[in-house]
């Protein structure tokens, strides 16, 4: 039988914990072993109960969220930490600050649920996935009746969860998969990425050539008002101009364009212009916006001339888009296992033969760079 996954619950409000704790506890493969009401509390229990992975409410009194995130960095920089919050102005700042000090994913607070069975599903759909992926080895061979997506499983495969980009590790060299033979002008760029995606974005972005002549194109798996502070942070810390898709936008060239949470972004020409275009099709591996529709429309709409490139993040979510701007000749760059908070997509990427170059994160933009000048 598999052990179950021993979870921390840390939230001030004991009505929280309660609905936590019940949910949790009412699935058989996941235990709740301590709950904390503050962030100071958390830290104590930690040594003496050994979880698996922590929920970890935003703003609680004593010590909130994120200091605790960045204590319990200082001294494991790989236990699992889920962050709950409710998608308020202020809750979604605080949860992306989190993010940015070492969180590896976020979870919404059912505050919204009319009714308690309400907010249970919400939770079975919203978080027990996550809690899923980020403890692989302890997840179920089977999905149950419970929301779970068929591939919930597949962070089975080696390097599921590695350490964050700062983390006292020595980084994997640079790996050629294959030596990019394209020798293509490059008109556009397309980034897919997940869990881990703001901070290895920001990093990203900081190196990139402030006199961009190409757009990029940004999938970062959030919900709606994540991705547009994403989009507001980004262009005021690293200079560049960032915007948030919407459907018809005329995309000039040097714009970074992020996909706006709940929405699929596609690309397209209409007449000299580049055009993003938005749907709400069904979501793809559980996510809206999917990174696979943008890296087909890329594939369809610029073939040989566009560079895919696929960052840190839980699941398979690009590996499909990677094969089409393959097939059409395009460069694809993956991130190394050693510099990703989990090495689900581009790990998938890579095992499937789909990159041309796999590289650490701070040596990304610069082969960006690289191949923009050629």
């Amino acid at each position: 039988m598999t052990q179950a996954i021993r979870v921390m619950v840390c939230d001030d409000s004991s009505m929280m914990r309660r609905l936590l704790v019940s949910t949790l506890n009412s699935t058989a493969d996941i235990k709740v072993v301590t709950e904390a009401v503050h962030g100071k509390d958390a830290l104590m229990k930690l040594p003496g109960t050994r979880p698996d992975i922590v929920i970890m409410d935003v703003g609680m009194p004593v010590m909130d969220g994120i200091e605790t995130v960045r204590e319990i960095r200082k001294v494991d920089r790989q236990l699992p930490i889920i962050m709950f919050s409710a998608l308020t102005q202020d809750g979604t700042e605080a949860t992306s600050d989190a993010i940015s000090a070492g969180a590896n994913e976020f979870a919404t607070k059912p505050v919204e649920a009319g009714h308690i069975s309400q907010a249970v599903a919400q939770l079975k759909e919203d978080l027990l996935p996550k809690i899923y992926r980020l403890v692989p080895s302890k997840a179920p061979v089977a999905c149950g009746p419970n929301g779970l997506p068929v591939g919930a499983t597949v962070m089975r495969s080696p390097g599921a969860l590695a350490a964050p980009a700062n983390a006292n590790v020595v980084a994997t060299p640079p790996v050629s998969s294959r030596p990019p033979a394209n020798t293509a002008r490059i008109e556009v760029i397309g980034i897919g990425v997940s869990t881990g995606g703001p901070k290895a974005l920001a990093s990203v972005v900081a190196k990139l050539p402030q006199k961009l002549r190409v757009p990029i194109f940004i999938v970062q798996h959030m919900p709606a008002s994540f991705t547009a502070l994403l989009a507001e942070r980004l262009a005021a810390e690293q200079g560049h101009s960032v915007v948030e898709a919407s459907h018809d936008r005329i995309i000039e060239p040097g714009q970074i364009v992020i996909a706006p949470g709940g929405f699929h972004m596609v690309v397209t020409r209409q007449g000299k212009n580049i055009v993003t275009k938005l749907n709400r099709d069904p979501p793809i591996h559980s996510c809206r916006p999917a990174v696979d529709p943008m890296f087909r429309s890329l594939a369809h709409t610029f073939g040989e001339n566009c560079l895919g490139v696929i960052l840190t993040g839980m699941g398979i979510d690009g590996t499909e888009g990677a094969r089409a701007l393959r097939e059409r000749g395009c460069t694809i760059i993956a991130q190394d296992k050693a510099t990703s908070v989990v090495w689900g997509m581009p790990g998938s990427v890579v095992q499937q033969g789909l990159a041309d170059v796999v590289l650490p994160i701070d040596k990304i933009p610069l082969e960006i760079d690289r191949l923009l000048s050629r």
